[in-house]
């Protein structure tokens, strides 16, 4: 960029100032701005650390917009509060981690997902909480549907499949099923 650019060049040796008016628009509103240039010969072996930082920027860059997109939920992650089990009744069931079969409830259904189970309900269903958002991943690989959480009546998060409410049966324990299509309870199987 010489004088005729709007701007003016000095050399020194290897090294180029360039100076240039800025655009009179925000935020830099006509300032002066200086870049400095440097005009070397470059090594093979310059030229391949600068390709492999080259490299090194895309991966970033992919891996941030993975994080932007929510696709690191889709990622295999040890901390995905759920599983799946294969019974011999209901074949593949979602069950958490320990292997405490997952259950929906047909009112609840039938109301968009709303939280309906409370009380003493909640005592024989206990709800699967969690502490954050951030403990559910949208997608848990291997497994169908989409997670998420809802906030019950009394402020804690419950985990959701599809949008619906999830819970265990109190008086069952790890890889049983028990209670399915019990008073509109119904296991939820993939």
């Amino acid at each position: 960029m010489g004088p005729g650019a709007g701007g003016d060049e000095r050399r020194n040796g290897a090294h180029v100032a360039r100076f240039s008016q800025g655009p009179l628009t925000a935020p830099n509103w006509g300032r002066p701005r200086l870049t400095i240039a440097y005009e070397t010969e470059t090594s093979a072996t310059q030229t391949a650390i600068v390709d492999e930082m080259k490299g090194l920027v895309v991966l970033a860059a992919v891996l941030s917009a993975l994080v932007a997109a929510g696709a690191v939920g889709a990622l295999p992650s040890a901390q995905a509060p759920v599983a799946k089990l294969k019974t011999k009744a209901f074949g593949q069931v979602l069950t958490r981690r320990d292997g405490q079969a997952l259950y929906y409830w047909n009112v609840e259904k039938k109301v968009g997902g709303k939280v309906r189970c409370t009380g003493s309900c909640a005592a024989a269903w206990p709800p699967f909480l969690v502490a954050s958002r951030a403990a559910v991943p949208k997608r848990v690989p291997g497994i169908t549907g989409l997670f998420g959480v809802v906030r019950r009546p009394d402020g804690k998060l419950q985990v959701t499949r599809n949008k619906l409410p999830l819970y265990t049966y109190a008086h069952e324990g790890p890889r049983q099923v028990l209670c399915n299509n019990v008073d509109g309870w119904f296991v939820v199987r993939l």
